[in-house]
């Protein structure tokens, strides 16, 4: 059960039967170390000392006792031991602070998320040495086996990346009469990761020391399998990008272990577990329990046992993994949670385990202390703020999210017939999810209800763009504002295994959706947020530290855009800090709808945060009795319908592209030069002669709002050979928005 893509996209034919990840062959000598691993104790009061313990397995594959010298390197610190092992004997070596202080590290590199500090990294090489028998005296020929070894060992060597060197310092060295039998690398990070129960009883998760909320995805890989490089690169940095510190991977996703190194880089934490296709007879093929799943039989339970073990000793040494989920929606079988739990006990007490990503309880270890009780499916924003029973903000929701996210039109020709792009009909279903997921019918009900529905494929892409980053915005928002009463937050889904309309940050091709920009605007370090709920209006400060004088800016305007509103906030927010600035008083003739601006400024003006809504004088109504696991019910829609009658704005901007090396920055500076709201702009960076988005692309800000007269930078970079020797060019499309580029 260590991959399975359940309802997200079609099931292989093959079950994903086969080799899917590297079959490599060790080549040792008479002894063979294994399992390597490093356990880091930080002390989080001070964060000025580690403690490290360094695990090995020897085997001794011959016929004869050997004795040789265990050897530990880790940049500047050497340590040894004498080991001797009996023939075929399989030994565990621990080397302990207790009995080598070198491995208490003073004033440590501390791997942190890449939002509160930098993801430091250590390189251990650990290696075992056992002695070259004397030649008879008087032999004078060379010991051949020796001289192969010692060049093998140069050539080695020489092939560790440049990068590497200062991590490195110094493979194992051979000496005159000392044979290296075997040698590894361990790269591995110095951080505390625990868990807590808040006083409500949901669990949150502290990184040394601190407590964090969790802002993440749910991962997938290709549907293929075949995950390239950069790719895979271009969505971590994605991730990056849209201000999230984790991953979830129902199931131990990766090819290869790349995933797993690049988020150790990035600073990305990483869920990792199994999934839920081994729990139901629909996904599994076989019968299960309604408690514990398919996994029943004492041969079933021994099979997946050994399985857990070898995916943890595969990936235990990377720090960015900070939990390990036994199960997805239900529990293990009581036998089955025990063997989980004694071996992660004795060989990787360094992390917690999640007993079940859903609400569930374990006759071993009690409640999850998480929750996925939905939503899956389109829901308005003020779900995630008035619902107190299900996938609203408070505790740890492992898996939810506010349903489809249709793509930008350029994604949909590429998936869809030219001739079935409009209406949506079965061709659209295609790319729909499985079972319920099927259609869009909520999120174009809501479409329709809202906005008004649109007469072409076009608008329909435009209007999707817009209820994907309202709905995103909105979700992630309401988890940061209520921290840490809620203590985590996983969208599903984060990527797309193929082309799809359902569940997607970004889509298939690597093209952003409004959710991409709307989960980073709400995900910002310094941010303004609009409480659906309460009215109030929350500055937060997600940074690890505190915030210089700032000034706050709160503003709402008629549809004509009068000002009805006004009032300025001074602003000094702690590290983690949050605080309620005000709560939004009965405005007195506010039209339908009305804008809620909301600006963080520097002393001297600049702009350090920005923040737009539109708002109905009628708010949608949720039915919450009627709701399911998978979505609450509308008894009424807001009308944001007025939107279609905007009178039409004029927007000018240029563009320059700046840099030397491989990385090219851009900058886009825009002006609304019309008395009119330039409502919901999309910047396009394209390819000009192939007429096709360049991509990935990295832009601070997207589907945005400027006030009469305003002015806004947005900058961004991309790399340059993905522009594949074409043209760069700037298009800027916006809701009943004349666009015009100026001189560069």
């Amino acid at each position: 059960p260590t991959i399975g893509f359940v309802d997200w996209n079609p099931a292989p034919p093959d079950k994903s039967l086969g080799l899917w990840r590297p079959v490599k062959i060790r080549l040792t000598g008479e002894v063979s170390l294994k399992n390597p691993s490093v356990q880091a104790k930080l002390n989080t009061e001070t964060l000025r000392e580690a403690s490290l313990t360094i695990l090995a397995e020897l085997q001794n594959h011959s016929d004869r006792p050997v004795s040789g010298i265990l050897e530990a390197e880790l940049e500047k610190i050497k340590i040894s031991e004498e080991v001797k092992l009996e023939p075929k004997e399989i030994k565990k070596i621990v080397l302990s602070p207790e009995n080598h202080q070198e491995l208490v590290i003073k004033n440590p590199r501390i791997w942190w998320t890449h939002d509160l500090g930098k993801p430091e990294l250590y390189l251990l090489i650990i290696s075992f040495k056992t002695e070259v028998p004397t030649p008879p005296k008087g032999e004078k020929q060379k010991d051949k086996a020796q001289e192969a070894e010692k060049a093998g060992a140069q050539k080695t060597q020489d092939k560790v990346k440049e990068k590497d060197r200062d991590k490195i310092r110094m493979l194992p060295q051979f000496k005159a009469l000392e044979r290296v039998s075997d040698w590894q690398m361990v790269r591995f990070g110095i951080r505390e990761i625990k868990d807590y129960l808040n006083e409500q009883g949901h669990r949150g998760y502290m990184l040394n020391g601190k407590k964090i909320l969790i802002r993440g995805g749910g991962w997938t890989d290709d549907l293929f399998l075949n995950n390239k490089s950069k790719k895979l690169r271009a969505e971590l940095l994605y991730a990056k990008h849209m201000n999230l510190n984790a991953l979830r991977l129902e199931g131990f996703w990766g090819t290869s272990d790349e995933m797993y190194n690049l988020c150790d880089e990035l600073g990305l934490l990483l869920m990792v577990g199994w999934s839920c296709h081994w729990e139901w007879e629909n996904y599994l093929g076989q019968p299960t329990d309604p408690v514990y799943g398919g996994i029943l039989s004492p041969e079933d339970i021994a099979l997946i046992a050994e399985s857990f073990r070898d995916q943890v000793r595969w990936l235990r040494n990377h720090p960015s993994i900070f939990v390990w989920a036994l199960a997805s929606d239900l529990v293990p079988k009581p036998e089955l949670e025990k063997e989980y739990q004694k071996f992660l006990k004795e060989e990787d007490p360094t992390r917690p385990f999640l007993n079940s990503t859903g609400t569930k309880v374990s006759p071993v270890s009690g409640p999850s202390g998480v929750k996925m009780n939905g939503p899956y499916d389109w829901v308005p924003p003020n779900y995630w703020y008035e619902d107190k029973k299900n996938g609203g903000a408070f505790g740890f929701n492992t898996e939810t999210g506010p349903g489809p996210q249709v793509p930008v039109l350029e994604s949909l020709k590429r998936m869809i017939p030219e001739e079935a792009l409009w209406p949506p009909n079965d061709f659209w279903n295609f790319h729909c999810s499985r079972g319920i997921f099927k259609t869009l019918d909520r999120y174009n009900e809501a479409m329709k209800e809202r906005l008004g529905w649109p007469e072409n494929v076009a608008e329909y892409c435009q209007k999707a763009q817009y209820l994907n980053y309202e709905g995103m915005r909105a979700m992630f928002e309401a988890f940061v504002s209520r921290r840490h009463l809620a203590t985590g937050i996983i969208q599903w889904m984060y990527n797309s295994a193929w082309p799809k309309l359902w569940w997607q940050l970004y889509d298939y091709y690597l093209m952003p959706t409004g959710a991409f920009y709307g989960a980073r605007k709400a995900n910002q370090p310094l941010h303004l947020i609009y409480d659906y709920e309460t009215r109030e209006i929350i500055a937060s400060n997600l940074a690890a530290v505190k915030t210089e004088k700032l000034k706050a800016l709160v503003r709402v305007f008629n549809s004509d855009l009068k000002e009805k509103y006004r009032q300025e906030f001074p602003l000094e927010l702690e590290p983690d800090g949050k605080q309620v600035l005000t709560r939004l008083p009965e405005i007195a003739d506010l039209s339908e709808v009305y804008f809620l601006d909301l600006r963080i400024l520097g002393l001297k003006g600049e702009l350090k945060d920005q923040n737009f809504y539109c708002l109905s004088h009628e708010p949608d109504l949720l039915d919450f009795a009627q709701s399911t696991w998978f979505v609450t019910p509308v008894k009424r829609y807001a009308n944001l319908k007025s939107l279609n009658l905007l009178p039409e704005a004029e927007v000018q901007y240029r563009w320059k592209v700046e840099g030397k090396g491989l990385v090219k920055n851009l900058t886009i500076d825009l002006e609304n030069v019309s008395n009119q709201l330039a409502f919901n702009l999309e910047i396009r960076v394209l390819k000009k002669l192939r007429e096709k988005s360049l991509l990935p692309i990295f832009l601070d800000d997207n589907y945005f709002s400027l006030l009469p007269g305003e002015k806004r930078t947005v900058k961004g970079y991309f790399y340059e050979d993905d522009l594949e020797g074409d043209e760069l060019e700037i298009k800027l499309n916006g809701w009943k928005v004349k666009a015009k580029e100026t001189n560069r």
